[in-house]
């Protein structure tokens, strides 16, 4: 029996290797929610980024740390026998702390952590030179609270978990000019 490829005709695509001492390190300090409706085409332009902040379809959360682990395969049994499950989609989800804690960031994180739905994010990446974004194009919903350690040797922070679902992962962009300056 052959192979089924429920792709398609898709092409797989090129696969190309990093240039040694190319490797990417994590780390990324600021997150840029997008809003329903935003008019953003290019994460790469920071002129369409100012603009839709300044039209109030975009907020830059700055000074941060986000993150995001592996995303979880949804899975659907294969009604053939001797035959793997299809993955047809991902559960995704990113990290937000913050240790900006003051009276106006707790307004500002009540209103996202209620389950707030936003059309989209970047990710602006801090390592390696910082010259490359993560554009999440999907639906998020955030959930978080503040947490007030037991200690007086820990930050007070928030901390947030925003959830996707989306078959394909963050798309890569060039960092766009003029939005973190």
């Amino acid at each position: 029996m052959g192979c089924i490829n429920y792709n398609c005709d898709d092409t797989l695509g090129n696969h190309t290797l990093s240039n040694c001492g190319l490797e990417r390190v994590g780390g990324a300090s600021a997150i840029l929610l997008l809003e329903c409706g935003h008019q953003l085409t290019d994460p790469s332009n920071g002129t369409q980024i100012n603009a839709e902040i300044a039209a109030n379809r975009a907020t830059l959360v700055q000074m941060v740390s986000v993150s995001y682990d592996r995303a979880s395969p949804i899975e659907v049994p294969s009604s053939i026998p001797c035959e793997p499950d299809r993955v047809v989609n991902y559960t995704r989800q990113l990290m937000l702390k913050d240790e900006n804690v003051n009276a106006d960031n707790v307004n500002f994180y009540n209103d996202v952590f209620k389950g707030r739905r936003f059309e989209g994010a970047i990710i602006f990446e801090c390592g390696n030179e910082s010259n490359q974004v993560k554009f999440i194009d999907a639906t998020l919903t955030f959930t978080g609270s503040d947490r007030l350690p037991n200690s007086n040797s820990e930050f007070q922070d928030f901390e947030g978990i925003a959830k996707w679902k989306g078959r394909t992962m963050p798309a890569i962009y060039a960092a766009p000019t003029g939005v973190l300056d």
